[in-house]
């Protein structure tokens, strides 16, 4: 069954169940599950449909089952506290569905940020204030930045409505809330704020302040050309500037990446139609998947995990990344996570971390390793790596690779091994200004062996193109 058939017949089996059909959705959970005995979806469903079946022991083994496989945790505790509390276990059902609420909550939480952050950037100061309350509301306290982030929203509204006056007095306050603001991810305000004082002709001895404002704000919101292009005409002015050049310089790197990446698609076959509005994966083979997971835990908010060429890579300056890897060539494949430091600045620590590579689901290597984390590192970079010296061993079919940090899954990255390969779209972070905050470690994996045998919106494109420069990109 293609994977279309498979969730058409998933819809159908929830659809048989909501209406009453029992016996029919019986099949096709069964089905759907013996073609997805991994996934806690299928697990769920076919637990469910168990139970309406009057099999309650048999649904609470495969509810139990669905919360261990890997997918939306939170929806398989949704639905096992929904089964529980149809078996009369009752405390059970609640601690369930307490935790389903908790993160359920979380997630909108932090939506309504989202949310806020973007109409804010439209100046939609009012509606972005809404939202923020929302945030807050639903948040309850466990996130106290977001609290301290509001003082920006209220400060815009302010400033928009002319309760704030634009004067000597002020002004310091509101740089130095700018810089404050991007320490807090709140780009938005920076910028904003540092256009308005730079558009009054009376603040000339704060306008160098405000212009390496509005240069960091525009750096981290990717807007590369136009921070470029300022950044060039401001060279001669803060040619001693230490954060200017650290600016500069990362604008500079960016920039030589983004050309990198043009002549690499420019070098990609080109369809005989135009490509839909988003990148699609259709030059990877059928029924393999090549997306990445990420799982919510406290140790690390993951933001990247990418599979590259090893071989490739120690020849080469640019590391590509792939979606799919020839089976007659590759010989290692590398693993590149990035994530977000949760003890910045507050203390050093060495996590426990593991990967696990699979091929075809056939578990091929179990790597533990310890990750030294600096307290003066907000992101972290480290790779591992996973193959053989000579080419023959990925034999075709579904890869993937989970890494664990202190026995917690954070995120897995699926891969195809195929007759060709192809290439991962590229995505670019702009960083972060000083060097000193930015760590990579490269552990790699110690004795290898050998693997069991295994079978088988065009004006959005516009702007982003105005900004980013990916020309190729339609």
């Amino acid at each position: 069954m293609t994977t279309e058939e498979i969730n058409n017949l998933q819809a159908e089996a929830y659809d048989h169940l909501w209406n009453g059909r029992n016996r029919m959705a019986l099949t096709a959970a069964e089905k759907v599950y013996n073609e997805r005995p991994d996934d806690s979806e299928a697990a769920i469903c076919y637990a469910w449909a168990l139970l309406e079946n009057g099999n309650p022991a048999k649904a609470m083994d495969y509810a139990n089952l669905a919360v261990e496989l890997k997918g939306d945790s939170v929806r398989a505790k949704l639905y096992r506290g929904y089964l529980l509390s149809r078996m009369s276990i009752f405390e059970g059902a609640v601690a369930d569905l307490d935790l389903s609420i908790d993160k359920q909550k979380e997630s909108l939480a932090w939506t309504y940020l989202s949310k806020a952050r973007a109409l804010a950037g439209m100046k939609k100061y009012d509606e972005a204030n809404k939202a923020m309350d929302l945030a807050l509301l639903i948040d309850n306290g466990k996130n106290s930045s977001w609290k301290n982030s509001r003082k920006w929203y209220l400060r815009s509204r302010e400033l928009q409505n002319g309760k704030i006056k634009l004067n000597a007095k002020t002004v310091p306050l509101l740089l130095k809330e700018c810089v404050e603001a991007i320490k807090a991810k709140e780009f938005w305000f920076a910028l904003h704020t540092s256009r308005l004082i730079l558009e009054d002709p009376k603040l000339k001895r704060e306008k160098p302040d405000a212009e390496l404002i509005e240069l960091e704000a525009m750096l981290n919101l990717f807007q590369y050309r136009p921070a470029l292009k300022k950044a060039e005409s401001l060279k001669s002015k803060f040619k001693k500037d230490e954060k200017f050049l650290s600016i500069y310089n990362a604008l500079i790197k960016i920039t030589e990446e983004v050309k990198k990446t043009d002549e690499v698609i420019a070098d990609l076959p080109q369809p005989a139609s135009p490509l839909p509005d988003k990148v699609s994966n259709e030059l990877v083979e059928p029924n393999f998947r090549t997306e990445a997971v990420y799982y919510p835990v406290h140790e690390a908010e993951v933001l990247s995990v990418k599979v590259y060429d090893v071989e490739e890579d120690s020849s080469s300056d640019f590391r590509r990344f792939y979606n799919q890897f020839d089976h007659k060539i590759i010989r290692e494949i590398g693993v590149e996570i990035i994530f977000n430091n949760p003890y910045y600045q507050k203390l050093s620590k060495t996590l426990e971390c593991k990967a696990v590579w699979y091929l075809n689901d056939f578990e091929i290597h179990n790597h533990t390793f310890k990750l030294n984390v600096n307290r003066d590192w907000d992101t972290i970079v480290f790779t591992q790596m996973w193959g053989s010296d000579e080419p023959g061993y990925w034999k075709p079919g579904q890869g993937r690779v989970e890494i664990y940090f202190s026995k917690y899954r954070v995120c897995e990255k699926w891969f195809a091994i195929g007759n060709s390969s192809v290439i991962e779209m590229e995505e670019f972070d702009p960083g972060h200004v000083q060097q000193d905050s930015f760590s990579r470690q490269n552990s790699q994996s110690e004795k290898k062996i050998e693997p069991p045998d295994v079978k088988t919106l065009e004006e959005l494109l516009k702007e982003l193109d105005e900004y980013i420069g990916l020309a190729s990109i339609k």
